[in-house]
């Protein structure tokens, strides 16, 4: 919805409390730019080009992320009172410390399975 505003500027669109706004979370951003993301990647790691499964490790969170959204949207329309952001944001969240990739870059499949 954040791109949609930026195209849309409609007060009343973009002021409708039953329309989610995502501004950190996006199919479309992950899809475009996950090429940027890697050369930053890379980049962290002394210019080298390392074997990793970022890619992998962005999908399947952002799999578990979709689906959660979904529902807590539904749920947050019906009764935003009971259903809160912060109980979202709190169910979807990493350990703390908890990373994607593990100390190999690779998919850290324990922390994957604590989001869901």
């Amino acid at each position: 919805m954040a791109d949609f505003a930026d195209i849309f500027k409609s007060s009343k669109m973009n002021g409708n409390p039953f329309v989610l706004h995502t501004f950190c979370y996006s199919r479309e951003s992950f899809t475009c730019s996950y090429d940027s993301l890697l050369h930053i990647l890379n980049k962290c790691y002394y210019q080298e080009n390392l074997p990793s499964e970022f890619r992998q490790a962005l999908s399947d969170y952002s799999s578990i992320l979709y689906d959660a959204l979904c529902i807590f949207g539904y749920l947050h329309n019906f009764n935003w009172n009971r259903y809160k952001e912060s109980d979202f944001k709190s169910a979807i969240k990493l350990s703390d410390g908890g990373c994607l990739l593990d100390e190999k870059l690779c998919v850290n499949k324990i922390e994957l399975d604590n989001v869901k």
